[in-house]
């Protein structure tokens, strides 16, 4: 199993779920953007985007650059 951290913001850039609200764990090989795609996947998310870090285990929540990000 890898950890998913992702951070959502509206359409105004307004943090809607951070990072550490939104640890989970993904099976190893999870795409980032497939990932960050299927979050978003409702009519209701219209312009959010989703931030997503994928990391081979439990790790100080990543600060460097998302391995994808995906508007709606």
């Amino acid at each position: 199993m890898a950890v998913c951290y992702f951070e959502v913001t509206d359409p105004q850039g307004k943090v809607r779920l951070t990072k550490t609200d939104s640890m989970c764990s993904v099976p190893e090989g999870t795409d980032p953007a497939e990932f960050g795609r299927d979050f978003l996947d409702a009519p209701d998310n219209a312009g959010w985007t989703c931030r997503v870090w994928i990391q081979d285990g439990v790790l100080p929540t990543p600060d460097g650059e998302p391995d994808a990000v995906v508007t709606a």
